[in-house]
């Protein structure tokens, strides 16, 4: 890779040749895969956790999650706290795996037995800011809108 050195604007800048931007495709395409890999170890931890798993590895849940899942003591609380509350709602705890306890986490008061695949095309489909903005509208005591599909 050759790095290349152009007048712009009066100063040097170090322009990178194409071989950078191979790097830097590799480089984003590693941070979407840890993002998926992250949002698995969260799915996972909850029946680590309750097969006591870990103890053969750890003193406790959050050590163990700390040391081979590169997770933080709060996201671990997360999840566990998450997969207790979402006992009655299997295809939403599913979808932790898919796109992560934080984005299933804005939505879990809201989500009932009877509208959870509803729910679980939305979290699909929408990006987390529109995610939010309708969840604020709904607790905001609006009519919760039909989806549409």
């Amino acid at each position: 890779m050759e790095l290349v050195a152009q007048n712009i604007g009066g100063g040097y800048v170090t322009v990178a040749s194409k071989g950078s931007d191979d790097l830097h495709a590799k480089f984003v395409q590693l941070g979407r895969d840890r993002h998926k890999l992250t949002h698995m170890l969260l799915y996972l931890l909850p029946k680590i956790y309750a097969q006591k798993i870990y103890l053969g590895y750890a003193k406790s849940i959050f050590e163990y999650g700390n040391k081979f899942g590169g997770l933080s003591d709060l996201v671990i609380c997360k999840a566990l706290k998450l997969h207790q509350e979402l006992f009655d709602r299997p295809h939403l705890m599913r979808l932790v795996a898919l796109v992560g306890v934080h984005k299933v986490s804005l939505v879990q008061t809201l989500v009932t037995p009877e509208n959870e695949l509803e729910w679980v095309s939305r979290l699909k489909t929408m990006n987390t800011a529109a995610l939010q903005v309708l969840v604020k509208e709904i607790r905001k005591g609006r009519q919760e809108p039909k989806l549409t599909i």
